[in-house]
């Protein structure tokens, strides 16, 4: 049973700012921080309090976002932070690491990452960083909510001056942190929403967070892997799995799985059948989207899935068109 414990907010001056996170207690010392949609986008985390530290997964889109859940980590336990794990490269996921290390958090924290996230945060977010800060002056012009305004201007603020904190340890296949209370094993599966997923599994608790490679909005595949993403839901899937805490949206269970590999198994199928027919590209795009809205749309987040699979089916359409399939 999951148990809303606080709502989490960033407070700045007399008025109080958007709140950022939703915090529910999973297991006993175990919890997830649900993000509300803000811009910029913050993801999902975990929080695992062991006996001695603290392990963090995720760390959001900015260092003030991290910050903020710090602040309500402490109201939590006296223990520090000890282990932060990016499940993978993107913004919304590694731009808060930054908050974990001296001096804004006097703490000795271990970053954790896959080698290929590591490597793609080395090489791949510098330019989008830069690409972001472009965009963002004018996408805050355009709000017209005062709260997501202020937000937005305080990020702007943050990215301009942030400084790239990549991970400290990396691992190829698995990791495992012994003795804290709760055995913590952090694993690659395989590539899906990127090459370099990783996914925290707590055997005891049977709870997996599992970034962006399983969430209840529609998934990204603009740096993804389709056609081999089902693999690595099905190695997923062998775990002893009641809980997932997903990168974006609410927690679940198992059925988060089922359903995200359902619909990826029909995006492929039904895009497949359409070029096997020689459908023109933009009548394919529609119809497949359309069925598959209809079909799927009830197993994901309301506003969250059906703007995404427009996307999804191009990139599929795109794989197919160069051989991938």
């Amino acid at each position: 049973m999951l148990t809303l414990i606080t709502t989490l907010a960033v407070v700045a001056g007399p008025s109080p700012r958007p709140e950022l996170f939703q915090l529910q207690e999973v297991r006993p010392g175990v919890y997830a921080a649900i993000a509300k949609t803000v811009t910029p986008l913050n993801c999902n985390a975990a929080v695992i309090i062991g006996d001695r530290d603290v392990l963090v997964v995720d760390s959001h889109g900015t260092p003030g976002s991290a910050a903020a859940l710090l602040r309500h980590i402490g109201k939590l336990t006296p223990l520090p932070v000890r282990y932060v794990v990016n499940t993978h490269f993107h913004n919304d996921h590694a731009r808060g690491n930054a908050a974990y290390v001296a001096p804004a958090y006097p703490r000795e924290v271990t970053i954790i990452s896959t080698t290929a996230t590591r490597e793609n945060l080395e090489t791949l977010e510098p330019g989008r960083l830069a690409k972001d800060l472009a965009a963002l002056p004018g996408q805050i012009a355009g709000m017209k909510d005062p709260d997501e305004r202020a937000h937005a201007e305080e990020a702007l603020a943050e990215l301009k001056k942030m400084r790239a904190v990549l991970p400290d340890l990396t691992f190829d296949r698995s990791l495992r942190l012994h003795g804290r209370g709760r055995d913590v094993t952090v694993l690659f599966l395989g590539r899906a929403h990127t090459n370099g997923d990783a996914v925290v599994y707590l055997p005891r608790d049977k709870v997996v967070v599992t970034g962006d490679l399983v969430t209840t909005w529609g998934p990204g595949m603009g740096d993804g892997y389709p056609n081999e993403w089902l693999a690595t839901l099905d190695a997923l899937a062998k775990l002893d799995i009641a809980t997932v805490i997903g990168g974006h949206g609410k927690v679940g269970g198992r059925e988060m799985i089922t359903n995200l590999r359902a619909y990826i198994a029909d995006l492929i199928a039904e895009v497949k059948r359409e070029v096997g027919r020689r459908t023109p590209r933009a009548e394919l795009e529609k119809a497949v989207a359309d069925r598959l809205i209809t079909k799927h749309g009830a197993h994901f987040a309301p506003g969250e899935f059906a703007p995404r699979v427009p996307s999804n089916v191009s990139k599929v359409y795109e794989d197919v068109a160069a051989g991938r399939y």
